[in-house]
């Protein structure tokens, strides 16, 4: 078979995931629209994944390491026996907590909404009753998809990604036609079918199952110390969510709404743009700092970083020009209004201010987690979540609901920052090859994006506005390309379509 891991390669597979996740959002505004139904659907959704994510996202990214470190060390026989005990941990985790969500559900949907009111809020819980049990597969298929990385096949972790969206599509519809409960159980059948995927791709890949109600492996006491602030850098990120949800509660109906769709197509650019890169880029990171190969290692942080900006800045530059025709190309219709449109629109930019920082921020906690240093990277998370809090609160009396994601763009940028210039404590790198390329790939971007804007206001009034958006990115996208070439950045074509 074909070697399919190029970062470009991903990135098509990730753009089409992240098409279909679309969709989804598309479907559901056109049934729904900004409603109490998206309020609830959206917290029942949130409330086990950000319960269980924290969790099996530390695990996910320790994983990688601890098994490289016990297949050199011991064998691959012995690295999968560590794997299925890690497997049978986040079992009795994910055991755990789906009862509390089952007994406990009103309670938690009250901390996490304590806006709603008194039918939102039996609608809200009702659902998340239904959705508890999506976390048994989240934790399965954190651990697996880490395992099927490890045998580079990294698109096939994201082409899951298509099942649980099919089925979400699903469920949706079938909740408007028929029972409220189909939200739910769209989700759960999608996170279901995700599992027996990566089992089979795993299996086919040499995995052995082999499950034990106690679990005990000499390796696990090393794996935990290392999983803790990994665990708690995410939890810290997820508080942030939390918090900005249960303020937006406050607000009029349907303001969870209105930040959870801008703040969804914000991820998905990000996913696309930044998810395959780091992705790929983690492994090679660490190969190279445990090889201690450092020009290989500043050659790598320098590309990726060249990469990262050349997608992250015509991007934002494209949203902040055309957030508003974006959002009513995407939600516009059925339920969804235009007066929602333009108060999405206006948080959609407000997001996309912090999308660079962001992309950078996921990209340097990579860096430490290879240098070993994931303490200093949940300090980072904890600083951001101490500004946050307070900062959220303030900035919303003064900006009301937009202050929410304006707090979050602030800390991302202040916590970014921190992060990049504590790295040269351990890892000096030379930055002057990227600085030289931001002003050229943002020079490039400032006239693709503007030029294609002049061109959408000159053709509004006699091309629809749908299809005239299409044709104008098509055009920014030529000219980018056109110009990037132009300042002899194309070298970084060879880097993306490069192999493993």
């Amino acid at each position: 078979m074909r070697n399919r891991n190029s970062v470009i390669s991903v990135t098509i597979i990730v753009i089409v995931a992240k098409l279909i996740a679309f969709l989804k959002e598309f479907v559901l505004s056109y049934y729904f629209g900004v409603s109490a139904v998206t309020d609830a659907y959206n917290i029942s959704y949130t409330i086990p994944i950000t319960i269980v994510s924290f969790i099996v996202i530390g695990i996910n990214t320790a994983y990688i390491p601890s098994y490289n470190k016990v297949k050199s060390e011991k064998s691959e026989s012995e690295a999968i026996v560590f794997s299925n005990a890690v497997i049978s941990i986040v079992f009795w985790m994910t055991c755990i907590t789906f009862l509390l969500i089952e007994i406990f559900a009103e309670a938690v949907v009250g901390c996490f909404a304590t806006g709603f009111d008194a039918e939102t809020m039996k609608l809200a819980a009702k659902l998340t009753r239904y959705m508890a049990a999506v976390v048994f597969f989240l934790g399965y298929n954190r651990v697996i998809s880490s395992y099927i990385q490890l045998k580079n096949k990294y698109y096939i972790v994201t082409l899951c990604e298509i099942l649980l969206y099919g089925f979400s599509i699903v469920g949706i519809i079938f909740g408007y036609y028929f029972r409220l409960e189909y939200l739910s159980i769209g989700v759960l059948l999608g996170y279901m079918m995700e599992s027996i995927v990566l089992t089979i791709v795993a299996v086919k890949q040499n995995y052995k199952y082999s499950f034990k109600i106690i679990p005990s492996n000499p390796h696990i006491k090393g794996f935990v110390l290392l999983v803790l602030p990994v665990i708690f850098s995410s939890f810290a990120s997820d508080i942030n969510k939390v918090v900005g949800k249960t303020i937006a509660s406050m607000y009029a109906e349907g303001s969870i709404s209105t930040l959870g769709y801008a703040g969804k197509i914000d991820e998905a650019v990000i996913s696309i743009f930044v998810t395959s890169l780091v992705s790929i880029a983690y492994p090679k990171l660490s190969n190279a700092v445990s090889m201690k190969k450092e020009e290989l290692l500043q050659k790598q942080i320098k590309n990726d970083a060249i990469y990262m900006l050349m997608l992250t800045v015509p991007v934002f530059l494209g949203i902040v020009l055309f957030s508003e025709e974006i959002i009513n190309f995407l939600f516009v219709r059925g339920a969804f209004t235009k007066e929602d449109g333009e108060r999405v629109a206006i948080a959609f930019i407000i997001y996309s201010c912090g999308m660079i920082p962001t992309a950078f921020r996921k990209y340097y906690v990579r860096i430490y987690y290879a240098f070993s240093k994931a303490k200093e990277a949940a300090n980072n998370s904890l600083l951001i979540v101490l500004l946050n809090i307070p900062l959220s609160f303030i900035l919303s009396r003064f900006f009301g609901l937009y202050g929410i994601p304006l707090s979050g763009v602030i800390c991302i940028f202040i916590g970014a920052g921190v992060l990049i210039f504590k790295t040269k404590k351990f890892c000096v790198i030379n930055y002057k090859p990227v600085i030289n390329a931001l002003w050229r790939i943002f020079l490039s971007a400032l006239v693709a994006t503007g030029g294609s804007k002049v061109v959408y206001i000159v053709c509004n009034s006699w091309i629809n506005e749908n299809i005239l958006l299409i044709l104008c990115v098509f055009l920014a996208c030529v000219i980018y390309f056109l110009l990037i070439i132009a300042f002899k950045l194309n070298y970084m074509f060879k880097y993306i379509m490069s192999k493993e």
